[in-house]
């Protein structure tokens, strides 16, 4: 079995928050609108 690591999770909550659309993380400098 995979151990839960803080690292994972945060991972995990950032992934679904970005699929919900409450945030946006952009590495890059491009502007990336995405309606849901």
């Amino acid at each position: 079995m995979l151990e839960r690591k803080p690292e994972y999770e945060s991972l995990c909550q950032n992934l679904h928050e970005l699929l919900s659309g409450k945030y946006m993380k952009i590495d890059r400098n491009e502007v990336v609108e995405i309606e849901i």
